[in-house]
């Protein structure tokens, strides 16, 4: 729709269960490390699609959404729904509050086989001596936890994802939104100017600049994320992924009950560990 409006030479790339499966193992070899993400498969082949047609730079949006605003997190932290849940006070008063919320942003994360576990507390102990309390702005929590995110999974999963599938199929990627002057002047604004009273409201600002010069549907389309729904075809049964049955990691019948969302990262750790002959 956006590409019909702007006249755009647009492209769609299908993504079926069968690419899923013959870029399994390339995903994973590609990115040289565990990333809990459903949709790596999806990535590397939409980066071979794009060389595929000529392509030798690419442009991503990335730090977007975490420097404006952009995600439906931000709004709920906004609004105190996630302290409160997380926790149990209105507001985030430490640097240690933070990190703590911060490690709740994956629901339900993978139990390992044997006694491979890590306890929430031990990893906001680590985390803290990793990332600076320098981050932490009394005065906009908000704008706290979303510098958190700026250089979190930003760096370690979207630039790498990025960069790595990219390179592998010869190309360079760019990313104008991460320049330096940019980012600085974007968190120099409080969060209370970037998110809205409603849901659909996130980056408000780039809403009021881009008024009368985008259709509203793009405008207050609420935020969806490029993902594959490859945990959904799995259950289901989808005979091209099959091949995902047996996992050394975790107990498959445990996870597939009670953490669905972890059993596709969870197939992409067993997957790692067998390409590059890792033990856990």
């Amino acid at each position: 729709m956006l590409s019909d409006f702007g006249r755009y030479n647009h492209h769609d790339v299908e993504i079926t269960p069968k690419i899923v499966a013959k870029y399994w193992k390339d995903s994973i070899y590609y990115m040289e490390q565990p990333t809990y993400h459903p949709s790596l498969a999806m990535y590397c082949y939409t980066n071979k699609f794009l060389h595929d047609n000529d392509i030798v730079v690419t442009m991503a949006g990335d730090m977007g959404d975490e420097v404006l605003g952009g995600y439906p997190s931000y709004w709920k932290i906004h609004h105190g729904s996630r302290q409160r849940r997380i926790l149990n006070k209105d507001n985030m008063t430490s640097w240690r509050d933070v990190i703590t919320l911060w490690t709740h942003r994956i629901k339900r994360p993978m139990n390992f086989r044997g006694e491979i576990q890590i306890k929430r507390e031990d990893l906001i102990d680590h985390l803290l001596t990793i990332y600076p309390e320098d981050l932490w702005n009394e005065r906009d929590q908000l704008g706290s936890y979303m510098a958190l995110d700026c250089v979190t999974q930003v760096p370690e999963d979207f630039f790498a994802r990025n960069d790595k599938f990219g390179m592998a199929y010869g190309m360079e990627g760019r990313f104008p939104l991460a320049t330096k002057k940019f980012m600085e002047h974007c968190m120099s604004i409080h969060s209370i100017q970037k998110i809205g009273t409603f849901k659909n409201m996130s980056k408000i600002m780039t809403q009021k600049a881009y008024v009368d010069r985008l259709p509203n549907y793009v405008l207050y389309k609420a935020k969806t994320g490029w993902t594959t729904p490859t945990q959904a075809w799995y259950s289901k049964g989808s005979p091209e992924l099959k091949f995902l049955k047996q996992n050394n990691v975790i107990n498959v019948d445990e996870v597939a009950n009670h953490q669905r969302k972890a059993i596709i990262p969870a197939h992409v750790l067993d997957t790692w560990l067998k390409i590059y002959k890792m033990k856990i």
